[in-house]
């Protein structure tokens, strides 16, 4: 029988969810921003907190003596060699991104840092022949190009004005992601599929959240107003954002692919997007529903293509790939 194999179901539930909570993370962003609380500490105090929440829950019974914590170095005890590859993973995809990403907001409109922020999937899939051997395909490329232009369209125009502290900004924006791409792909290559994503998030997490309380000090960023604003905002981005959305992140890079991962990077203009229409009466363009419809074709195209390869890697290894 000719069945096609498809992105499981989960595997979608846990994408829409995902992109989803990280279309409304950069407004609760902006509320703990306007709250008073420097963005070096908010991002470094929430990832220290959320990895730290992970690794006490994931844990747990490895230190109550239970034997069923299948910690992924109890096998042959390597944890020196997981702990390394894990900080790695955190310096890249949380320390560097979100300190090149607050950097550059501090010259550059969040307009165009999303619109800079849709290159991390061309970059990922760059990347993942460079360093995974993917081949990308016209039916990748065709929703890379989509997903790029309609996330143009959405953000629409926002030039650098030729301003040398605008251009500095965009460079730093590009930065960050290139160290989330890379990152994306080093989770891939350095840790087997299937690997244990809140155990990685964990360890990451608190890793990159380190990284950026020592640049809150370094910056002088130390003081806050920890009003009900600014606590809300913050128990928002540790609790959904950090503990939820990134984790489910991880899961998607290491079960489906980094780049299938990163097109949430598309979908976060859309959201933000209905989001500002429902809440905020803004008005939608005829422009804007042009990019949501590239977006959308650009996120089916991809989706196509990994089904395809997901296919294709069953019929060669049925005993792996089974689900």
């Amino acid at each position: 029988m000719n069945q096609r194999h498809r992105i499981p179901l989960r595997a979608w539930l846990i994408y829409a969810a995902m992109c989803s909570i990280f279309g409304t993370t950069f407004l609760a962003i902006k509320v703990g921003a306007n709250a008073g609380v420097p963005p070096f500490l908010a991002s470094g105090l929430r990832f220290s907190v959320a990895g730290a929440i992970l690794l006490v829950v994931r844990l747990a019974p490895a230190v109550a003596g239970s034997r069923s914590a299948g910690l992924p170095w109890e096998p042959e005890g390597r944890f020196r060699d997981y702990l390394w590859r894990v900080m790695v993973l955190g310096v890249l995809i949380i320390g560097a991104t979100f300190a090149f990403t607050y950097s550059a907001a501090e010259s550059i409109g969040s307009g165009l840092i999303a619109q800079i922020q849709a290159i991390s999937p061309v970059a990922v899939a760059i990347m993942s022949v460079v360093f995974l051997g993917a081949r990308l395909g016209p039916t990748r490329i065709l929703g890379l190009a989509a997903g790029f232009l309609g996330t143009g369209l959405l953000v629409g125009s926002a030039g650098l004005h030729g301003s040398r502290v605008a251009v500095t900004g965009a460079l730093l924006a590009v930065s960050a992601e290139f160290t989330y791409s890379l990152g994306s792909v080093w989770f891939r290559r350095a840790f087997p599929r299937g690997t244990d994503s809140i155990l990685a998030n964990g360890f990451s997490m608190l890793t990159g959240g380190t990284v950026l309380l020592v640049l809150a000090v370094a910056t002088g960023q130390t003081r806050a107003e920890w009003t009900a604003a600014a606590l809300g905002s913050m128990g928002y981005l540790i609790v959904f954002g950090s503990i939820g959305a990134h984790t489910m992140y991880l899961w998607l890079v290491s079960n489906v692919s980094p780049l299938f991962a990163s097109t949430w990077l598309f979908v976060s203009p859309v959201i933000a997007t209905i989001l500002g229409a429902v809440i905020l009466g803004e008005t939608v363009t005829a422009w804007n529903l042009a990019g949501m419809a590239a977006v959308l074709a650009g996120v089916y195209a991809v989706q196509r293509a990994e089904g395809s390869i997901q296919k294709r890697v069953a019929r060669e290894r049925p005993s792996i790939d089974t689900d």
